[in-house]
């Protein structure tokens, strides 16, 4: 899913803190543009995203896409 800079507001923005994460600075997921790619175009990993972060994707997620 694409990233932003620019805050926005609720679940479907979760913020990316920069650091472990490969991110220069913070920014957020749009859980609202969700893409999907081929797992052979990832030819290098940048970081690793916190626990805390990837369940926020996650319950952002469950919400666009009526899951819960």
């Amino acid at each position: 899913m694409p990233i932003s800079s620019t805050a926005g507001e609720g679940a479907f923005y979760p913020a990316l803190e920069a650091g472990r994460s490969g991110l220069r600075r913070r920014s957020y997921a749009l859980v609202d543009q969700v893409r999907s790619i081929d797992k052979r175009r990832i030819a290098t990993v940048f970081g690793k995203l916190a626990e805390g972060e990837i369940a926020a994707i996650d319950e952002g997620l469950i919400l666009f896409l009526g899951l819960g």
